[in-house]
Order: C-alpha cells, then structure tokens, then sequence
C-alpha cells in the first residue's frame, strides 16, 4: 500500500492557503476521485474532511482485509 502523507515541506504552504485552495489542492494529489466525487454535495472544510475520511476509510478497509487474508491462510 503507498504511503499518501504530504511531504513535510507541503504542510508549510498548506496553512497558508484558505479552504477552496487547499481542496484544489488535495484534488491535484492522491484524493482526487474522492474530491471529486464529494464536490457535488460538500463545500469548504466538509469537503476536505470528507474527502480524507473517505480516503482513510478504504487505506483502513484494505489493510484489514490483508490482514484478515493472511491470518486465513
């Protein structure tokens, strides 16, 4: 699974920019369908939370089930 965390350099520009920034930008990275997805419905600070729960959610999911996967066999 890869890892999605920012580069530590990112958070830097991440707090100086407002909300409709910072969604662009989460949508030009590795969440980009769930931004997508949940823009139809969410807006500002919804919409980036969403997003990165959505997100967490299945990276969640995934390793459960590997882990489940592995303890089967």
């Amino acid at each position: 699974m890869k890892v999605k965390l920012f580069p530590k350099e990112t958070y830097a520009k991440l707090l100086v920019m407002d909300l409709p920034e910072i969604a662009r930008f989460i949508e030009e990275s590795e969440y980009k369908a769930e931004v997508d997805e949940l823009a139809r419905t969410y807006s500002g600070i919804d919409l980036v939370e969403f997003a990165h729960s959505s997100e967490f959610g299945e990276d969640f999911q995934e390793t459960f089930d590997m882990r489940w996967v592995s303890l089967t066999i």
